[in-house]
Parts: C-alpha cells; structure tokens; sequence
C-alpha cells in the first residue's frame, strides 16, 4: 500500500516573515526586542532563516546590521545565493514603514509555524495509518502533545495548603503535585507525584498517575534526571518539554516556601462567624474546636473512655469527628461507643494507626479533608510519637504534624510522670505543655471501681485563649444496659476537692448550711489555718460570705443564705 501524505502547501506568511527582517534593517537597535520574540525556527522560508541567523551573528559580534555588511557576512558563508542573493536582500525594506508593527507579526509567523508543526504531526498520524505501522496510538499521542505544545497556554501554579502545591496543565490532564515538603540538610525534599492523562502508550496506573516518589527538588540534577523519566514513561519525549514543566513547578515551590505566607493587618483578619464556634461546652467541659489541647493522666482513668464520650457528644452536635487510635482495635471502642449511646449512636469515624502520626499525617490529612472532619482525637502521644516522647524534637515534630491537618480541634491523650509535681504538666518534654492551647489532668477518685461507679476530675493546668477553667467532674456508672455518664461536682467528692480552689470547695461546703469557725476549720483540716482564715477574710470583704449570730455560736454562710 503506498503512502497517503497531503501535499498541499504548509501553513506559511511570507510577507509577515519579511516584515520582521526589514524591520531590523530600518532599526537594528530593535533586534534585542526581535530576538525575544521569535526564534529563527517559525520562519518557514530558509532563505528567511538564514538571514535572521546572520542578523543575529553580526549582533552577537558587534557589527552593525545594515544591508552592506550582511551581504559581505553571507557572502564570506558562503550563504547568499541560499539567503536569495543580492537583490532579495536588497527588496526586504521595500515598501516598509519607517515604524513596523513587530508584535503584530511576529504573532503572524508564530501562529503559522504552529500550524505547520501540528500539520507535520498529522501527516506523520495519515502515513502511519495507511500503511498499517503499529506505533500508530505513539503518534496520534505525537499529535496530541505536539496542538498541545504548539498552542498558547500557561500552567496553573497553585498552594493547596500549607506544605501542598499543584501545576496543573489541564488541557491534557497534565499535573504535578508536591506534598509532604520538609527540610533535609539545607535542600527541599517533597512527595512529587505527576499525572498524565494524554494516552498513547503512556505507562501510567489505572488512576492516571505517570510517576509518584520522593523527589529533592532543590537538586538540578534530580530534576533533569526526574524529568528524562517522565519522558520516558508518557513516552512522547520530544514535543512535550517535562524537564522543562518540572523545572518551573520546582523553582515556583522554592519560591513559595522560601517566601512563605505574606504578613497580614490582624484588623482585616476575618473572625469565625457564630456558627463556627471556636468552644463547645460538653457538660461544663471547654472543647476547642480550632486547637491541640492534651489530657493526661495516669494508666487506667478511663481517658480513652472518656475521650470516646466527648467525640460523641460533639457528634450529636452535628460536628464530624476521627477517632486516631494506636491502643485499641475499631471493635474494641464500637462495643464502647454503643455501651455510652446505646442504638443512637452518633457518627464517630475510626482510624486504625500502626506509624509515628509524623509518618501517618498525610493519610489522617486525607482523612480530614476528604470527609470534611472538623475535630480529631489522638490516643496516645506516647505511641504515636517518633521519638522519645522526652525530647524536644519529637514533641515539635509532632505537633507540627498536628498543624498540618489546618484549623481543626484535636485533643490528645498523654500520660504522667512518677515525680512529685507530675500532675502539672503532660509526661514528657515541656513543649507538650507549651504548644498545646489547653491542658486537662485527669484523676480518678479513689475506691476505683466500686460499686461499678468511677469518679474523674479535670483540671484545667493551661489555657491560652482565655481564663483557666473550672476543674469538671464525670461519674462513669457501669451496668448491664449500658455506661450512664454524668457530671459531677468535685467539691463533693472528697479525694478530689483538695485540687479545687479554696474559695470554690467553701462555696460548695457552705450551700449545705452555715458553718461555725471550728466545724469549718476541722472540715478543711489539709488547709493551713492562716489560708483558711485568709480566704474567709477575702469571701466576706467581697460579699460572698456572710458572718451572723447564732444560737450555738456565730456562723458563717453564703451571703444569699437566709440569716437565722
């Protein structure tokens, strides 16, 4: 069978091509500007194309370009019978203005050289169909790439958020992705998966991805190399300029990073509306829902429990939550969450973690993005940490993972120490305090399981966005229908009161009755008895308290408390 190619001219404007060769001669100080519009290859004439070159060679040597000396320069080439000789040269200026359009035609022999080469693709696809070659699908991506190549267009650069970009050719599915960005000995190393939509014998998965790896994308060398790859693998190497589309979405994600988010006026910071509340209240229990807070506390006081209850009670509210887990199996806190909800259990999603969260935080990232999460609870800090949970570094490696899931609430179960002071501050280095915005100790109350009841205190040990608050209590009652939670005040609870503030373990003291002095002094007998008589002084000098008369001696009791 023989060869079927369209014979008809190609895609061509002499006049604009000799438009821009007489423009030089009328001003060659212009050919700088030229030089950065066109290329000597969008002439489609080659006696045209050899006159620019020279043109350019008598620039490049200091020469002035004037019709004298670029007959003498293509005559000593041995060109100018190819360049149409003397009188060809010679006609470039006729009929020109002393002011040429440039842009106007360049823009004409640009558009022409395009064509020409999609037309070239297209005849390489006819000849190969007629004659039954079998790299036809290799072609037709040829073709594909080369309208694509040759067309006008600019790749969409964009920050996902924070330590995530995208280059995005969408015309062809084309894109590039980093994630996962950190700082290794001074270069930028990324997770960079590229995508390639573009067919023809392209090897890519079945979702379209061309390449996914680790990438250090400071290195040249890794680019050029990276870039080879990606030529190889969509196997259209030649039209499709990837070094080049890797190289510009390196250098725009260097820049990114290097210039980092700009400064911003806090006076046109636009504040959370009323319906994204930035603190829930769960039976007296401040939960933020834009910020890490940590609750800590020994082995066996139920936090995990009582973190599976908060998670529900803010799923009730209509809040999407993610249980982190790396203690306990999807099964085991199921039975849990049906023990505390009974049939109307609220939605809380699970997610089974085997890794450092540093490790697992693009997939949690996913998580949260992708299911619209709103609030995240880690259990534990001790098993999801990459190092010991002691250093500093692991502490701040973390919860720069934690700020990579953006502005969601997170809480995180952390442990105590053996030491003296351990209730003050969660096991471990002292950025865990630090970075947090709140921290909770939790404590049970003594007796344990007694009864089937458990007691647990919280106590705010630090809030940043506000006031400490006041120190909760819940009561965990087991039995055979299900978990019944309830709040406590923990004043009543004895072991437990000694934390709370005087004034508030007084107020709950006193609501039972007036008091005299003694009874009052023998009830509080871990107090110091110039404490006690302090905080009795301050309560009565504010009008919180009240002294009166009494049958059986003079009393004390809260100011609202009938005087008899």
């Amino acid at each position: 069978m023989t060869s079927t190619v369209d014979t008809r001219s190609m895609p061509a404007d002499l006049e604009a091509e000799r438009a821009i060769l007489g423009a030089v001669l009328l001003a060659p100080s212009s050919i700088d500007e030229i030089a950065r519009i066109v290329v000597s290859e969008v002439f489609s004439s080659d006696a045209n194309r050899i006159i620019f070159e020279t043109m350019l060679v008598l620039h490049r040597n200091g020469s002035p370009i004037e019709l004298t000396t670029l007959r003498s320069e293509l005559a000593d080439r041995d060109a100018l019978e190819l360049a149409g000789g003397a009188a060809y040269i010679s006609s470039l200026i006729d009929g020109l203005p002393s002011a040429v359009n440039v842009q106007h035609y360049a823009d004409i022999i640009k558009s022409k050289a395009r064509l020409r080469t999609i037309a070239n693709a297209a005849n390489a696809v006819l000849s190969s169909a007629m004659n039954g070659v079998k790299d036809l699908d290799d072609r037709l991506a040829q073709l594909a790439v080369s309208a694509w190549a040759e067309t006008e267009h600019s790749a969409e650069f964009e920050r996902l958020e924070e330590g995530r970009y995208r280059l995005t050719e969408s015309r062809f599915g084309i894109g590039i992705e980093a994630d996962h960005l950190r700082r290794e000995r001074g270069q930028l190393y990324g997770e960079v998966t590229t995508k390639c939509a573009i067919g023809g014998g392209a090897r890519t998965t079945g979702d379209g991805i061309l390449s996914s790896g680790n990438v250090n994308l400071s290195s040249q060398q890794v680019r050029d190399t990276q870039g080879k790859y990606l030529a190889a693998r969509a196997r259209i190497g030649t039209e499709l300029d990837w070094t080049g589309l890797l190289e510009e979405f390196c250098h725009r994600v260097l820049t990114a990073e290097r210039q980092g988010d700009p400064a911003v006026s806090l006076r046109d910071v636009q504040l959370p509306s009323t319906a994204d509340e930035m603190v829930v209240d769960i039976d007296g229990l401040a939960v933020l829902l834009r910020h890490p807070a940590i609750i800590y506390g020994d082995g066996g006081v139920l936090k995990s429990m009582l973190v599976l209850y908060i998670l529900g009670r803010l799923a009730q509210r209509g809040i999407r939550v993610l249980f982190c887990d790396w203690e306990l199996d999807a099964a085991d806190h199921r039975s849990r969450l049906e023990q505390l909800f009974g049939d109307a259990m609220p939605d809380v999603a699970y997610l089974r973690c085997d890794r450092p969260l540093v490790q697992m935080v693009d997939q949690v990232r996913r998580t949260v993005r992708d299911q619209g999460m709103q609030f995240v609870a880690f259990d534990s800090i001790g098993m999801a940490c990459d190092g010991p949970p002691e250093s500093a570094e692991t502490a701040m490696r973390y919860m720069q993972s934690v700020r990579r899931l953006g502005e969601i609430g997170s809480l995180h179960v952390g442990h105590v120490s053996k030491g003296e002071d351990a209730h003050r501050k969660p096991f471990g280095s002292v950025y865990w305090h630090n970075t947090a915005r709140a921290t909770w100790n939790a404590k049970l109350a003594e007796g344990g399981f007694d009864e089937g009841r458990v007691t647990i205190g919280l106590y705010n040990k630090k809030a940043n966005l506000g006031p400490r608050q006041q120190a909760v209590g819940f009561e965990f009652a087991f039995g055979a229908d299900g978990t019944q939670v309830r709040r406590v005040d923990l004043a009543e609870v004895d072991d437990l009161a000694a934390e709370l503030p005087l004034h508030q373990r007084l107020r709950t003291y006193l609501k039972h009755g007036a008091r005299t002095r003694d009874q009052i002094s023998a009830h509080f007998e871990d107090v110091k008895s110039s404490t006690l008589r302090s905080a009795l002084h301050r309560g009565t000098k504010r009008g919180q308290l009240v002294q009166f008369p009494a049958p059986d001696g003079d009393k004390i009791g809260l100011s609202k408390e009938p005087q008899s």
